[in-house]
């Protein structure tokens, strides 16, 4: 049975002020790192065959803190959405800027395109391919993921499901972890933490 684990990455300031943050790079916060070590001992037992990990300075810490002693590959598939000129924004502030834009992401969050940023479908549809080629690779050995946000719940809604439009099915917050095996033929979540 191969257990596949996705943590998402520690908090940044830019996570603790309700900011979106997809293709800025900032490092984890103190409390951010803190969560990580927790997290680190959490899965103190699980040795990975494979660690993939994002690009982004946040995932590489995360990634750094709880396999330390493991290669890591690094993915730019793994990376988090692209929100355009969202980035740096809270809600509030991107509703009182761009009040146009805001109100069809509300209205319609799947055929959405961000400004200067990604298509939500199109990032969907990646982070779908990209977890089922990394399943596909795996062998009898565990796997570790560290990325984002978006796409762990991508992953998680693609393998559980078979599609990507469930994500919202599934919140993980930061240094959150997700445990999935395969039971019987069966996709298993084990843990949401």
């Amino acid at each position: 049975m191969t257990e596949l684990v996705l943590v998402r990455h520690g908090a940044t300031e830019m996570n603790l002020s309700g900011r979106y943050c997809g293709r800025l790079d900032p490092p984890l916060s103190e409390s951010g790192r803190a969560a990580v070590r927790e997290t680190a001992r959490h899965l103190a037992g699980f040795r990975p065959e494979r660690v993939y990990c994002s690009p982004a300075l946040r995932a590489k810490e995360t990634a750094a803190i709880i396999a330390p002693d493991m290669p890591v590959i690094e993915m730019p598939e793994l990376r988090e959405m692209d929100f355009g000129a969202f980035e740096g924004l809270a809600a509030d502030e991107i509703e009182r800027r761009m009040p146009e834009a805001w109100q069809a992401y509300m209205a319609d969050w799947l055929h959405f395109k961000f400004p200067q940023g990604d298509s939500v479908q199109e990032y969907l549809a990646g982070a779908a391919n990209t977890i089922r080629a990394i399943v596909e690779k795996s062998g009898d050995g565990g796997m570790l993921g560290v990325s984002h946000k978006g796409f762990v719940m991508a992953a998680l809604s693609t393998l559980l499901h078979g599609d990507s439009i469930h994500l919202f099915c599934y919140d993980i917050r930061p240094a959150g972890v997700a445990r999935r095996t395969v039971a019987g033929g069966f996709p298993v979540l084990t843990q949401l933490i």
